[in-house]
């Protein structure tokens, strides 16, 4: 028996890297261990010696890659006359793997993620159906299912986009199987897998479009106006997610009411933002207090003469409401109970779709007599925060803090999809008509003719004529 073991850079590149793995080569047939360690495009230059085909010594995780070594070794025994151990059996049920991964996530809390992971599992399971089988090996995942998978998805008419969030999962739980070792493919399943493109352009308001939406929530009759000020109040609050909206509390509100802070559903991310004058104007509507348009003929003097106790008198409403017992617990754009898991997480789907049926109304009324023509949803505020930044000539840096992201990478991908119009202008000099030639001719005249020698001699030098 023909056994030996040595650690190898994997030529397939993941997110992390160049993955190192150790290659046990046993009667002809390879077995790759996975490690945790991975070399990027520039570490690999500095720290894999690819004429030997070795790691160098000067690796910082050098002594770790060895004793991780020393142990397959062990295990198969090239180190001492034990018969070789094989650990992995890719003979388990993938689908199994898959339904305790998501048993996981349910545990965990995290149920937007097991939403699509068990719509992912779901799809595997219809497309076994199809070819006569009821369970899937690990070993049978393999380039070969990922594309007949694909096939199968397109002939359902599953969008690309949303293909390619089920095969991301799908993937998620193959990298999962492996770093916990219940999975040793020879070559990674998605090595060679290739994503149907996917362009999307993320949907969001123009300057023009917004702007008409302000000055809309003057006049809009009252029973659109709530749900317009919630929009209005996503974009406000740095591209809010909807989720965010519905949970917020007056309780949220601190400082006085100068400042919210609020624990972001997604991604359980603290976020802690300054409350603008239009934050505060459209928290004032729900305080259930007298209407903002009367309280603005009340305070009319005091807004032009003296701003600063116009908004003083709303912060100290919404300041009592986030401290006084009987309301600071309450929502404040929602009624959703406190409940726990699935249940909470159902709550704010439900409420979420009666919000984005409200912004279909509310778009429906607003085409009906204007030159614009709306498709409101609640992720278009967010959306239109970033675009309008970015028009705006904002830095990247603050829109990803803004929205947090996690990466300023992050951004750059979101911020890709918009129209390029921040670059309109900005190469080319605009044609000027006969007017503006005319106009700058008349006045040039008219300042030489009035100039003196020495103004007439500036002027030439500068241009260049003397």
């Amino acid at each position: 028996m023909n056994t030996t073991a040595k650690v190898i850079l994997f030529p397939q590149p993941t997110k992390q890297g160049y993955p190192l793995k150790i290659r046990i080569i046993n009667n002809r047939k390879s077995i790759y261990i996975g490690l945790k360690y991975y070399l990027t495009e520039s570490q690999k230059d500095r720290y894999w010696n690819d004429t030997k085909k070795e790691l160098r010594k000067s690796y910082p995780f050098y002594e770790q890659v060895q004793k991780e070594l020393e142990k397959e070794k062990n295990q198969y025994g090239l180190n001492k006359s034990e018969p070789p151990k094989l650990i992995i059996n890719n003979n388990l049920s993938f689908l199994d793997y898959f339904k305790n991964y998501n048993l996981g996530l349910e545990k965990n809390g995290q149920f937007g993620l097991l939403q699509r992971s068990v719509s992912s599992i779901n799809h595997i399971k219809e497309y076994l159906e199809t070819i006569g089988k009821t369970d899937l090996q690990f070993k049978e995942v393999n380039i070969d299912f990922l594309n007949n998978l694909q096939f199968y998805m397109a002939d359902k008419k599953i969008a690309p986009i949303t293909q390619r969030g089920y095969f991301e999962k799908i993937r998620t739980v193959i990298n999962t199987a492996i770093k916990q070792d219940k999975f040793n493919p020879p070559r990674h399943p998605f090595a060679g897998f290739e994503f149907k493109k996917v362009v999307v352009q993320p949907k969001c308001l123009e300057p023009e479009e917004f702007n008409f939406l302000k000055d809309k929530s003057y006049t809009i009759d009252v029973e659109f106006k709530p749900t317009l000020l919630k929009f209005l109040f996503q974009y406000y609050a740095y591209g809010m997610r909807v989720s965010d909206l519905l949970l917020l509390k007056w309780s949220n509100i601190y400082e006085h009411g100068t400042r919210l802070k609020y624990q972001m559903f997604k991604t359980k991310h603290q976020l802690d933002i300054s409350l603008n004058n239009a934050l505060l104007n459209i928290l004032y509507e729900f305080c259930g207090d007298k209407p903002l348009s009367l309280l603005r003929k009340e305070y009319f003097k005091y807004k032009n003469e003296r701003p600063n106790e116009y908004y003083e008198f709303i912060r100290r409403k919404i300041h009592s409401l986030s401290i006084e017992d009987e309301t600071k617990d309450k929502r404040i754009f929602s009624n959703i109970p406190e409940l726990e898991g699935k249940q909470f997480y159902s709550r704010i789907q439900m409420n979420t779709a009666i919000y984005n049926k409200s912004l279909k109304d509310l778009s429906k009324e607003l085409n009906k007599n204007d030159n614009f023509s709306f498709y409101l949803t609640s992720h278009m505020a967010r959306h239109t925060f970033a675009y309008l930044s970015m028009l705006n000539g904002d830095s990247v840096y603050y829109i990803s803090q803004a929205l947090n992201h996690k990466s300023i990478k992050t951004t750059e991908v979101y911020l890709r999809g918009f129209k390029s119009r921040q670059l309109d202008g900005k190469f080319y000099k605009k044609e000027p008509t006969a007017n503006e030639k005319a106009t700058v001719d008349n006045k040039l005249k008219e300042y030489i003719a009035t100039a003196d020698f020495e103004t007439k001699k500036k002027l030439l030098e500068f241009l260049g004529a003397l």
